[in-house]
């Protein structure tokens, strides 16, 4: 069972990071200041966030059980998001650099994976998987209502986390059924 989840307001506490430098942030990732889109190049930014805890423990609690798959849009080199899973425990993860929204779906798609995990509300077209939207105020707006059946019988889902331990009661009950 293949699960590909994203880093940045994921595992990554970068809402977090983001209030300590732009403390005016309004949760919008469209009204920074040029200062702060230059940060977003520097992998020592990226190195420097502190991990979601309930994320992190759920990862390896997890990890042999389920495949992660992390995949990023970060303007960094995936080898930074590397030492940074490794530097907070996760050995030797899988890392997908995408360069935007639309390839993180289809690479959801191609590995055939159950689920995407993400707080970008743009990942959550229709698609032959299981969406996870994980919670924060810029994504509140956004439905977690089925959307659309397919011919195989398939469902359309989006569910709202708030932390990736929610998942663990329907992963014991997917992992029982298999």
């Amino acid at each position: 069972m293949k699960l590909v989840i994203d880093i940045d307001g994921v595992v990554a506490n970068t809402p977090k990071k983001m209030f300590q430098i732009y403390p005016q942030w309004d949760w919008s990732y469209n009204n920074f200041p040029e200062y702060i889109f230059n940060m977003f190049r520097d992998p020592e930014f990226y190195l420097s966030l502190e991990p979601i805890p309930s994320s992190l423990s759920f990862l390896l609690k997890w990890k042999g059980l389920i495949d992660f798959v992390f995949a990023s849009t970060r303007p960094i080199p995936p080898d930074i998001t590397q030492e940074w899973l490794e530097k907070h425990g996760y050995d030797s993860p899988i890392i997908y650099h995408v360069e935007s929204m639309k390839e993180k779906y289809l690479l959801t798609a191609q590995l055939e994976a159950i689920g995407l995990i993400d707080d970008a509300p743009q990942h959550f077209a229709p698609a032959p998987f299981i969406r996870f939207i994980y919670s924060w105020p810029y994504n509140s707006q956004y439905t977690t209502d089925v959307i659309q059946l397919f011919p195989d019988g398939k469902y359309q889902s989006i569910y709202r986390i708030h932390n990736l331990k929610d998942l663990e009661d329907p992963v014991s009950k997917y992992l029982q059924l298999i």
